[in-house]
This record gives structure tokens, C-alpha cells and sequence, in this order.
């Protein structure tokens, strides 16, 4: 008599993807809040305006740059590399999404390592964009976009 053998994978299929649906993915700057450099990512992302003090004044006065007696404000423009750099990769984003979902189908991956695995290649694309607007000095803002994978 021969014997049948059950394979079925659904019941832990199901586990996967109700997994998939309890976490969640947050991008963001890996600094804490009033860390210098996540003040700098701030600033660049937002722009801000910075209201001159007579200390300021005198400062750049020092540095052969004078203030007219008129700027009462020193304007730091928007430079928005991260959200930009999400918005310009959506797509690719949702690519990657649904490889790693089949993969998850397959039985090849979990859907922690899927989380992980989506969040990593779009912080990395973000991170990218750092270079791509010009904001890499130090390489210390590009090298701080991270993210973690939570319950929601």
C-alpha cells in the first residue's frame, strides 16, 4: 500500500502573511531627536529660517562676509533628499516588494525577512540620494538613513 504524503503549506502560508500585515517598516535618520546630526538632516530636508543675532552678525563680519543691517534672517533652502529620494524610487520600492512577496509564496523567506530586505534596499535608495543632490560632506548624513521593522 502506498503511502500519501501531505506537503500542505498553507496553514503556514497564512501565519506569513497575517505576519506581513502586523509590521511595519519606518525609514528614517538614525540619530536622536536634538543630535546634531539629525538637526542637519532636518534642516536640509525642511530648510529653515535662522533669525541673525548680533553674536551671528559679528561672526560673519569675521569671516569678510558683513550682513546688510536689513537681514534680520539667514534662509536655509528646502533640500528634500529623503523625501525625494522615496518619491523617485515608489516604484522600484513596490518592485522589490513583489519579488520578495513571491519569494515569501515560494517558502523561500519569512515575512520578517521581507520587511527587513524591503527596508533595507529603500533606505539604501535614499541613502543614494544623498549623493544625488549633493549633500554628502562627510558621508555621516548619507550613512545615517536606516530604518527598523515594528509592530504596528
Amino acid at each position: 500500500m502506498a503511502r500519501v504524503r501531505d506537503n500542505n503549506r498553507i496553514p503556514d502560508l497564512a501565519r506569513q502573511l497575517q505576519q506581513i500585515n502586523r509590521n511595519k517598516i519606518q525609514l528614517g535618520i538614525d540619530a536622536p531627536s536634538g543630535d546634531k546630526l539629525f538637526t542637519v538632516a532636518w534642516v536640509h530636508e525642511y530648510g529653515f529660517d535662522i533669525k541673525v543675532t548680533p553674536k551671528m552678525r559679528g561672526w560673519f563680519l569675521g569671516q569678510g562676509m558683513p550682513l546688510k543691517k536689513s537681514t534680520t534672517h539667514i534662509h536655509i533652502p528646502e533640500r528634500a533628499y529623503f523625501r525625494s529620494g522615496f518619491d523617485a524610487n515608489q516604484g522600484s520600492i513596490n518592485k522589490k516588494a513583489e519579488e520578495l512577496l513571491d519569494q515569501l509564496l515560494q517558502g523561500n523567506a519569512t515575512a520578517y525577512e521581507i520587511n527587513e530586505d524591503i527596508g533595507e534596499f529603500a533606505s539604501k535608495k535614499i541613502s543614494d540620494n544623498v549623493t544625488n543632490v549633493g549633500l554628502v560632506k562627510t558621508g555621516d548624513l548619507r550613512d545615517s538613513v536606516g530604518f527598523k521593522v515594528v509592530r504596528k
